[in-house]
């Protein structure tokens, strides 16, 4: 039986794997259900705001390391610091910032 930290560092594991070499991540139904969001709602929440999907993912699972994956916050800074880079070379700090705030909303603390 897997521990609810074994499913963590699996989880990340699995989203290290998805990191596309620029930093950035897919939006795309793997990603989803690491993070255990309905891809539809993603994409919705995406398109009302009008974010760029690559953008809002990678925000997302920055907010997933940030809420869900805090124990294993130093084997994910790599990853977190390679998707900001990615980030604030495309958008403006203000709409990374929003996008954040919004994917966090997704999970909240128990």
């Amino acid at each position: 039986m897997i521990s609810f930290l074994g499913l963590q560092e699996k989880d990340l594991t699995r989203l290290a794997l998805l990191q596309k070499a620029d930093g950035s991540y897919s939006l795309d139904d793997r990603l989803a259900s690491i993070v255990g969001i309905n891809i539809r709602t993603l994409q919705e929440e995406g398109e009302k705001n009008d974010w760029d999907p690559e953008a809002w993912a990678t925000v997302t699972v920055l907010a997933y390391f940030t809420a869900r994956l805090t124990s294993f916050s130093e084997d994910w800074e790599l990853l977190a610091d390679k998707s900001k880079l990615w980030l604030s070379e495309h958008y403006e700090d203000t709409v990374v910032e929003e996008m954040f705030e919004r994917a966090l909303s997704f999970f909240p603390v128990a």
